[in-house]
C-alpha cells in the first residue's frame, strides 16, 4: 500500500544535492496527458524555485517506508489579480476580495498542479487539498484570502466543486480565471 510524502522543491536543492541531479529526478515525471504541466517541472520549476517566482511541491509516493517517484506536484505563487467591472461574481465575493479602486488585489496562485500517469483517478483530490492547506497556512500567517487558478472549460466543474467561482469569460487563450476565498474558518475538504 502507497501512501504520500510532501517535499518542497526547495528543500531538495539545499540539501546539497547538486541541480543536474535533482533535474534528473524532476524528468522522471510523466504526464503525457498535459505535456506542458510536464515541461514545466522538468525544465522550468527549479528556474522559478531560484528566482523565488513561485514554490513547487512534490508529491512523492512512498512504499514499504521509501520515496519511490513523484506522484504529482502543485506549484503556487503569488499574483495581482484584476477583476473586470462586468464580472460573474457575486457582490459579497467582490467586497471580500478586498479589491483597491483599480480592481485589483493581491491573491495565491494555483499555478500549477499535475498528476503522474501512472496515479489513479481522482488522485488530483489529494493535490489540491494539499495545495489549499499549504496556501491556508499563508492566508493564517500573512492575510490575503483570495486564490486563483487558471483553467480550461473541462476543468471548470471539477474547481466549481472546490468552491471556485468564475470571474467571467475566457481569455484569449481558452483560460477560465476561477477564484476562491479563505473564510475566517479554516479550508475543509470539499471531498468530506
Amino acid at each position: 500500500m502507497s501512501d504520500f510524502g510532501i517535499i518542497p522543491l526547495r528543500t531538495l536543492l539545499q540539501t546539497g544535492k547538486d541541480e543536474e541531479s535533482v533535474s534528473k529526478f524532476l524528468s522522471s515525471f510523466i504526464c503525457g496527458k498535459d505535456e506542458d504541466l510536464q515541461s514545466f517541472l522538468r525544465e522550468k520549476a527549479i528556474i522559478h524555485e531560484k528566482r523565488d517566482l513561485s514554490r513547487t511541491y512534490l508529491i512523492l509516493r512512498n512504499d514499504n517506508g521509501s520515496a519511490s517517484g513523484i506522484a504529482g506536484y502543485i506549484t503556487l505563487a503569488l499574483t495581482v489579480l484584476s477583476v473586470p467591472k462586468n464580472n460573474e461574481l457575486s457582490s459579497k465575493i467582490v467586497r471580500d476580495m478586498n479589491l483597491n479602486r483599480d480592481g485589483r488585489s493581491p491573491a495565491y496562485l494555483i499555478g500549477q498542479i499535475s498528476k503522474n500517469d501512472s496515479e489513479e483517478k481522482g488522485f488530483g483530490r489529494v493535490l489540491m487539498d494539499i495545495g489549499l492547506k499549504i496556501l491556508e497556512t499563508g492566508h493564517e500567517m500573512f492575510g490575503c484570502r483570495t486564490v486563483c487558478v487558471d483553467c480550461r472549460e473541462p476543468l471548470l466543474d471539477y474547481y466549481e466543486k472546490y468552491g471556485f467561482k468564475r470571474i467571467g469569460e475566457p481569455s484569449e487563450d481558452g483560460l477560465f480565471r476561477l477564484v476562491f476565498l479563505f473564510s475566517n474558518k479554516s479550508y475543509k475538504n470539499k471531498s468530506d
